[in-house]
């Protein structure tokens, strides 16, 4: 009996520890830059797939947590990462690899650069829509 609780136990640890899919968000990278005289705001995102598996059909959100930042986008609180044709946009990642991505804003009203930080959260699921990663956005710059 003993032989197969160490079997059983054996045989647990060497499927928990196999590849996987493992998600970060560069912070360092990952950023919003702030243009008041246009009245726009770009949110650049880079993500590194850590792990050695591919993460397919990948999704991002942003959610927007600032009443500030949500009045200067029409009270959005939420938005998808979407293609030309506003469908939420897919994307993959090989196992080792990053991807980076972009989506612009018009403000509709004036936000501060303290208002912007903190204000925004990039969320990443998977097809089954579970949150892989998720960072709330400190870096703002102004270009």
């Amino acid at each position: 009996m003993k032989k197969y609780i160490i079997l059983f136990f054996l045989l647990f640890v060497a499927t928990a520890c196999g590849p996987e899919v493992t998600l970060e968000i560069d912070q360092d990278q990952t950023r919003i830059i702030h243009d008041n005289e246009i009245e726009m705001a770009s949110i650049y995102v880079r993500i590194e797939n850590k792990g050695q598996l591919p993460a397919n059909d990948l999704s991002a959100r942003f959610l927007i947590v600032d009443s500030n930042v949500q009045a200067a986008l029409s009270g959005q609180e939420e938005i998808v990462f979407s293609d030309s044709d506003g469908n939420p946009e897919q994307f993959h990642l090989s196992g080792g690899s990053s991807f980076f991505f972009a989506e612009v804003f018009s403000l509709e009203t004036d936000v501060t650069n303290e208002d912007l930080r903190e204000g925004v959260i990039v969320e990443i699921y998977n097809a089954q829509g579970e949150l892989l990663a998720e960072h709330t956005i400190e870096r703002v710059t102004q270009e």
